[in-house]
């Protein structure tokens, strides 16, 4: 790319009340939130000189191919080239987000161990979104199925594919058009529009901006969610609980080149006059998520340890995924994910020496129905299936040791965390990116009665390797790219307090 530069612009105010009273034996506190935020985001993509040869190559010569073929019809104006440094789409976004929100929520201590909570929250969000885009990469708005209707009308009856000629060939037309839209494989045979593999290539189509006639570009959301607690003091030392509750999360929108109308809406759009060439369908945002989750918990503290025990159930209905594929964010929302799991935290300490942790993890993530998801080869039905980026099981565990040495206070700590294979996001093969977690940290400190501290550590001593995030590559169909996690890292931090 010969530029691909962002500007940011984020003004954000928020205020919040509470007023809270503590009775005999119920705690109540009432509040209230407001959230007003601006969001400005401007951002240039441009081709450089090596992008012609570049589409060439990976085109076998098809797009220079196309462009003379389409100045000698006159379909494109002379000196018209496709993939021009200097071609790209220019995009100024925006969001204005305004949240309401009032709460309350009261405990009640009906006896000395038993206690119930219960809140309420409304929540209002009014949204305000934007995009207008300037393109000019002319390659973006050739149309394949056009190109393959048109070579395919001449092939059949050696006629130019005009309207006149279109009419009076109804039957060619119908099977020229039958072709123009059929990709090839090794199951069409010939019988295919070879063009439309070159659309991969298109990386900038024609945008249609909004808030327009069809599309406002607004988005009013409100929902109540409560929370309801019941926790018994068992003794001093131990505490189970049952929480229920529900949650919300407001209209997301698509600010990205990649934000597409919803299919429902291109008829209106072409109606009034809003169609652009290669327009298609895809989502201009994910609508709101609801939650609900239960949990049953236990905790307990005694002198030497400590034990948190937490079993739940989760589900999300709508919820709403975010892929990035190459040149933008595909937002959409799923029928339903659930995950069930427990968590387990423990704390001991043998003597005044040690201090050993361990916590993990267990999740049982799926979707339930995701009919219109983004899988490695677009559009894919990933009900029923795992969602990426989960790791089903989790550990974290140390040990740190304490010691004295002269005038100085030390400790010897070791870190181990796991987490198990898994695909790191649904568009990327799991075989190209895939995330499983066995790192070890170190470290070791002093710390003397000046003031002064001296902690000499290591991170990833082992130099474990595994990706944080992958993604289609930008213009570069078929590949894929990703961010690797820290390497082995050694460090030493001097601290002094006055």
């Amino acid at each position: 790319m010969g530029e691909n530069s962002g500007d940011t612009d984020i003004k954000t105010f928020t205020q919040e009340f509470r007023l809270s009273q503590s009775l005999d034996n119920i705690d109540w506190m009432l509040g209230a939130y407001y959230f007003d935020e601006t969001v400005d985001y401007d951002n240039v993509v441009t081709y450089d000189s090596a992008m012609n040869p570049y589409g060439n190559i990976l085109s076998q010569g098809a797009i220079n191919d196309i462009n003379q073929l389409l100045q000698a019809t006159g379909q494109l104006p002379p000196g018209v080239g496709f993939l021009q440094a200097g071609q790209g789409a220019l995009d100024f976004t925006g969001q204005d987000d305004k949240t309401y929100s009032l709460f309350g929520q009261a405990d009640w201590h009906f006896t000395d161990q038993w206690t119930l909570t219960g809140g309420l929250n409304y929540t209002k969000v009014k949204k305000d979104a934007f995009v207008n885009q300037l393109n000019s990469d002319v390659w973006s708005s050739v149309s394949m199925v056009q190109l393959g209707f048109a070579a395919a009308f001449t092939q059949l009856t050696g006629l130019p594919p005009t309207p006149e000629n279109i009419a009076a060939n109804p039957s060619a037309a119908a099977a020229a058009a039958s072709l123009a839209n059929t990709s090839c494989s090794p199951e069409t045979g010939p019988l295919c529009n070879p063009a439309l593999d070159l659309q991969e290539l298109q990386l900038l189509p024609p945008f249609v901006n909004y808030p327009n006639s069809v599309e406002p570009g607004k988005s009013n959301d409100d929902k109540v969610t409560w929370t309801a607690v019941l926790a018994y003091q068992w003794t001093d030392n131990i505490n189970v609980y049952a929480r229920a509750g529900t949650g919300f999360k407001a209209t997301s929108w698509n600010l990205s080149r990649d934000s597409r109308p919803f299919a429902s809406d291109i008829p209106a759009l072409l109606q009034a006059g809003l169609g652009v060439p290669n327009l298609t369908a895809g989502t201009r945002y994910a609508g709101p998520e609801d939650a609900r989750a239960f949990e049953l918990g236990f905790k307990g503290s005694w002198a030497t340890t400590t034990l948190n025990v937490a079993i739940f159930d989760q589900q999300i209905k709508g919820f709403q995924s975010n892929i990035f594929t190459g040149t933008g964010f595909i937002l959409s929302n799923a029928g339903k994910q659930s995950t069930t799991g427990a968590e387990v935290e423990f704390m001991w300490l043998p003597n005044e020496s040690w201090n050993l942790t361990f916590a993990s993890t267990w999740l049982d993530p799926e979707y339930d129905s995701f009919p219109q998801g983004e899988g490695v080869d677009g559009p894919e039905d990933l009900s029923g299936t795992t969602p990426a980026g989960i790791h089903k099981i989790t550990i974290d565990t140390s040990a740190t040791y304490y010691f004295q040495l002269g005038s100085a206070e030390g400790f010897i700590r070791g870190e181990y965390l796991y987490a198990d294979k898994i695909q790191v996001v649904e568009n990327v093969p799991e075989d190209i990116a895939s995330r499983k977690v066995s790192t070890f940290n170190g470290s070791i400190g002093f710390g003397w009665s000046n003031g002064l501290e001296l902690i000499i550590w290591g991170r990833n001593l082992f130099n474990d390797e595994y990706l944080l995030s992958a993604f289609p590559s930008v213009a570069q169909p078929g590949s894929y790219s990703g961010y690797p996690n820290q390497p082995r890292t050694y460090g030493a931090t001097l601290r002094a307090t006055f």
